[in-house]
């Protein structure tokens, strides 16, 4: 009995090639949908589909929603981040993601390299997915928030965040959303709140950013306030045990 020939495996050159191709559209403008890039890459759907599955488990990709970003290990490779950035990361990442979790806004973990303030991770949703496409993530840091407090002379004590935070299981405060917002004709808010390190000094920033329909900002002031309190007592308890 003949069946239809088997198509030979392909090699892992040729597999390493069109995941670089992907990689290369999907850093191209905004985010992808998969009938696009499948166009684009001349592959199969399910071909394409299949690779960028790959691409997602080394984190090299995201998914939002239907559409597909550059995931946060390509951004960190990119981005040439340091041990001490990566070690910062590791340790706050928890409070990021719990931030996250409970604000649908752009999160974002801010240091100082040199003379400028840079973004070594960031989080946010399909509604910001536009925004932070043209949204800095390198920026002179004498001219921002961020860098001052980046800047600002070693404090003893990290401030004691408001008690009512919207953290932690508890009920958060009821945000009124009035409905989809044009990205093109709207500035973002934000707070900044810094992460002490362990001899005083401001070693991050935790910020939260968002459109101003959707942003409560004392609210979000004392959530950011409590995410840097942990933030600084993690680094504290890392700093005991190394």
């Amino acid at each position: 009995m003949h069946g239809t020939p088997a198509r030979p495996p392909e090699s892992r050159a040729a597999i390493a090639r069109r995941l670089i191709t992907l990689l290369e559209l999907v850093a191209t403008g905004d985010p992808h949908s998969l009938a696009g890039l499948a166009r684009r890459a001349m592959l199969p759907r399910t071909t394409t589909y299949r690779l960028l599955r790959m691409l997602q488990g080394l984190d090299m990709v995201d998914r939002l929603d239907a559409r597909y970003v550059l995931g946060n290990r390509f951004e960190r490779l990119v981005s040439g981040a340091t041990r001490h950035e990566r070690d910062l990361r590791r340790i706050v990442m928890p409070v990021l993601f719990e931030l996250a979790r409970h604000h649908d806004l752009i999160v974002r973990l801010l240091v100082l390299r040199g003379d400028e303030v840079v973004a070594v991770e960031r989080l946010f949703g399909h509604r910001y997915a536009r925004a932070m496409q043209t949204h800095p993530d390198r920026v002179p840091a004498r001219l921002t928030t961020a860098g001052r407090l980046l800047l600002a002379p070693p404090q003893h004590e990290p401030v004691a965040p408001h008690a009512r935070t919207g953290l932690r299981g508890e009920r958060p405060l009821r945000r009124v959303d009035v409905g989809p917002v044009d990205p093109t004709r709207e500035h973002l808010d934000r707070v900044e709140v810094p992460v002490v390190g362990p001899d005083g000094r401001p070693v991050a920033v935790i910020e939260l950013a968002g459109y101003p329909a959707h942003f409560s900002r004392p609210f979000l002031t004392i959530a950011a306030q409590r995410a840097a309190f942990d933030a600084t007592r993690l680094l504290a308890g890392d700093h005991r045990r190394a």
